[in-house]
C-alpha cells in the first residue's frame, strides 16, 4: 500500500510532536492489501465488513483506507449514511494520527526527488500487471504528489498533498 505520514517522537503520547516523516510504496507486483483485507471481509462479520468496503448500487467505495485514516466510527458512518464528509468529520483516528494519507489497494513504485530545501514525492499507483503490458507498461490510474519542506530543530515536518492526477483513491 501507499502512505504517507509523520511519525511521533514519543508514539504513547498523543500530544507528542512529530519528528520525521515517512512515505511507504506499494509494491509493483505483489497483492496489494486491500485484497487480503477484502479476503476477511468476505468470509468474517458485517460487522468488519462496513470497515472494509461500503457497497451501493452504482460503486464500491474501500473504506479501509477510511478507516485507517479516520477511525472506525467514520466508517460506519459513511456505510450508514452514505456522507462522506460526515464520515471523516468524525475523525482523526488517534491510532494514526500522522497519517494523511493511504492507498491500500495499490500496485505502484514511487519517484523521489531532493534539493536543499525540499523532498517531492509521487506515488504511483498502475493497473495491476496481471498480464504483460507491452513496451508502454502498465497504465498509470493516479499519481499522488506530496512536498516535505526541510524543517529545523525547534520545527516539525508537515507533509503538504496529496495533489492527484487520475482518480484519488477513496475518502480523496
Amino acid at each position: 500500500m501507499h502512505g504517507a505520514s509523520t511519525l511521533a517522537l514519543d508514539h504513547n503520547n498523543p500530544e507528542s510532536p512529530a519528528g520525521a516523516a515517512d512515505f511507504n510504496v506499494s509494491g509493483i507486483s505483489s497483492t496489494p492489501h486491500f485484497s487480503n483485507v477484502v479476503h476477511l471481509a468476505e468470509n468474517g462479520s458485517s460487522d468488519f465488513r462496513q470497515l472494509v468496503m461500503s457497497e451501493s448500487d452504482s460503486e464500491m467505495n474501500e473504506t479501509w483506507n477510511m478507516t485507517l485514516m479516520d477511525g472506525v466510527l467514520a466508517s460506519i458512518t459513511y456505510d450508514k449514511s452514505g456522507l462522506q464528509g460526515l464520515g471523516r468529520w468524525l475523525g482523526p483516528n488517534s491510532a494514526n494520527p500522522g497519517l494523511s494519507y493511504v492507498d491500500t489497494n495499490s500496485n505502484g513504485f514511487a519517484l523521489a526527488s531532493f534539493d536543499d530545501q525540499r523532498c517531492a514525492v509521487e506515488l504511483i499507483t498502475i493497473v495491476a500487471p496481471l498480464e504483460d503490458a507491452g513496451e508502454d507498461g502498465s497504465k498509470v490510474l493516479r499519481r499522488a504528489s506530496f512536498s516535505l519542506a526541510l524543517w529545523g530543530d525547534d520545527e516539525q515536518p508537515k507533509i503538504e498533498g496529496p495533489v492527484f492526477e487520475g482518480k484519488p483513491s477513496f475518502p480523496f
